[in-house]
């Protein structure tokens, strides 16, 4: 995942409400939301790390990963970072026995997000202390969580204004909060150590290009029950025009 914004403890009828992009290579081979055979995991997979982003335990808890880009790193990592989703819910542990486990250095930057019973956590290389979230409206892209990016804020204001109309939240219209093509002015760009093309290129809360973009977008709707509806949008890329729309209901756990 790229972008993520979430609204959390701001319905008493709906505690959390998720709406997450996931950009990559067009190139790179993936499978759309599935039960996973060989764990008890619902979640899209990454078939040349086998790994994945964002996802769902049998026993209901969560966890989401976004990239932290920092084009000045050398560091070479030991283990693709989709491995720290689905290793958590393949695992029992809680959330911040899990994080306790974490070797940091065997994996690129990353940020995670991983929710058990007693709350919703975030960590990662750069904040590496779990920090139990707060009730509000937060955002999550390829810094730390909450940074002001443009898109982060354009993603923030935009949840804020959905939650003040809202009567019952809907996947399709969630997805319209993150589904913004516009770029930020130069003077706007974050510096992370990579070109200024890119820089521009990837500014924009959805992605397009020749060869790299958003390649589907996640909506999650949990409501006070632990009655939670995941639909994942597989966007159309080039050569493949046919986009694809998979709905999940199941039960989770509400994070305390």
């Amino acid at each position: 995942m790229c972008l993520i914004t979430l609204a959390y403890r701001q319905s008493s009828q709906w505690p959390l409400l998720l709406v997450a992009n996931r950009d990559e290579f067009y190139q790179r081979p993936t499978l759309p939301v599935h039960h996973w055979e060989d764990k008890p995991i619902l979640a899209g997979r990454d078939l040349t790390q086998g790994g994945t982003w964002l996802g769902i335990s049998d026993d209901g808890r969560l966890a989401a990963l976004t990239n932290y880009r920092d084009g000045r790193s050398n560091q070479s990592p030991l283990f693709s970072r989709g491995e720290l989703v689905s290793n958590y819910l393949a695992t029992p542990m809680a959330a911040l026995d899990y994080c306790r486990e974490i070797s940091f250095e065997a994996y690129g930057g990353f940020n995670l997000l991983l929710s058990d019973r007693t709350g919703l956590y975030y960590l990662g290389t750069h904040h590496q202390t779990p920090t139990r979230l707060q009730p509000g409206i937060h955002t999550l892209s390829n810094a730390l969580l909450n940074t002001p990016w443009p898109k982060t804020e354009l993603a923030h204001r935009q949840m804020q204004q959905y939650l003040s109309s809202m009567k019952e939240p809907d996947a399709a219209q969630l997805l319209e909060l993150i589904s913004s093509r516009d770029k930020a002015s130069e003077e706007m760009l974050p510096d992370t150590g990579i070109s200024q093309e890119w820089e521009k290129m990837l500014s924009s809360c959805f992605i397009e290009s020749d060869h790299y973009g958003t390649r589907s977008s996640t909506t999650l709707l949990l409501n006070a029950s632990g009655e939670l509806e995941l639909t994942e949008f597989t966007h159309p890329q080039p050569n493949t025009p046919q986009s694809l729309i998979t709905r999940f209901q199941l039960r989770a756990i509400v994070p305390d």
